[in-house]
C-alpha cells in the first residue's frame, strides 16, 4: 500500500482509524469477560458468623445429649447424617460439572453486551473492507489497470 495523492491517503487514514476502533472493541470485550469472571469479594464477617453459629449448634447438641443414654432419636439422627454424607459424596461429580458449566457461562458477555459487540464488530469490519476496496479501486485507476471484476449477488427468496 503505497498511497499517492490525497484520496488514497484519506482511505489509508480511514483504515487505520477503523483498525484502532477494532482493537479498542476487542479490549472492551476482554474487560466485559473479566468483569463477569472476577469473583465478588467475600464478606469475611458473614463467614465468621456462620462458623460461630454452626459451632454453637454443635455445642447445644452435645449438651442435650449429655447425661442420657443414646435412644432411637439419636440413632435416627446418626443414620440421617450418614445418608446425607453418602448423597453428598455421590453428588460431588455432578456439582463439579455444574461448577465447570457455570464458569464457562460466566466467560461469555451477557446477551445484550454480546449482541452489541457483534453488531459493532460487523460495522467496523464492513467499513474497513469498503475502505480497502475503495483504496484498491483508486490505485488501479491511477495505474490505469482494469478494475476488479464486478460480482453481482442476487439474494431473492422464491
Amino acid at each position: 500500500m503505497e498511497p499517492v495523492g490525497v484520496a488514497e491517503m484519506v482511505q489509508i487514514e480511514i483504515m487505520a482509524m477503523l483498525l484502532l476502533n477494532y482493537r479498542r472493541l476487542k479490549r472492551v470485550e476482554q474487560a466485559l469477560i473479566l468483569e463477569r469472571c472476577t469473583p465478588l469479594p467475600r464478606d469475611d464477617n458473614a463467614a465468621v458468623d456462620l462458623l460461630a453459629q454452626e459451632q454453637a449448634e454443635q455445642q447445644e447438641a452435645l449438651r442435650n445429649s449429655e447425661g442420657r443414654p443414646p435412644g432411637p432419636r439419636d440413632e435416627l439422627r446418626q443414620r440421617l447424617e450418614r445418608m446425607k454424607k453418602k448423597v453428598a459424596d455421590e453428588d460431588a461429580p455432578l456439582r463439579a460439572e455444574r461448577a465447570r458449566i457455570n464458569a464457562l457461562k460466566k466467560s461469555l458477555p451477557n446477551f445484550d453486551d454480546f449482541e452489541w459487540l457483534q453488531q459493532t464488530e460487523g460495522h467496523i469490519l464492513r467499513h474497513y473492507y469498503r475502505a480497502s476496496a475503495e483504496l484498491e479501486r483508486l490505485q488501479r485507476m491511477r495505474l490505469r489497470l482494469s478494475p476488479p471484476p464486478t460480482i453481482k449477488v442476487d439474494v431473492s427468496s422464491g
